[in-house]
């Protein structure tokens, strides 16, 4: 289960667009993908390009308030690994990174703009 947090940043980026209307409970890509039909932009509008951008920096945002921006941190990566539901939850940072790859998720940390 993620934490409660993680959607602060996606709903502050989906206010800012008055017309559609955000489902915390579906997945954030999808309600994107939905957010850009409302408003019914093409792949190289102006508009959705500057929401593409501000889009990946709600998710960047998200994630690092949720996990950290430490790639060396052990409890982030056992936090990461019990949302993921990795059963046992590693004790060490190098099992903790090693069962979460698979899962997509990298040693790199992505800065924010």
């Amino acid at each position: 289960m993620l934490p409660s947090n993680v959607d602060s940043y996606l709903e502050e980026f989906f206010e800012r667009y008055p017309r559609f209307r955000f489902n915390s409970s579906a997945p954030a890509t999808a309600q994107f993908h939905r957010l850009c039909d409302s408003y019914n932009w093409s792949r190289n509008d102006k508009q959705r390009l500057d929401a593409v951008e501000g889009f990946g920096n709600a998710l960047s945002q998200s994630f690092n308030h949720t996990y950290g921006t430490e790639v060396n941190d052990i409890r982030s990566w056992q936090t990461i690994c019990a949302v993921i539901e990795i059963d046992p939850i590693p004790n060490n940072l190098e099992e903790c990174q090693d069962v979460s790859i698979p899962f997509g998720i990298t040693r790199h940390v992505i800065p924010l703009k």
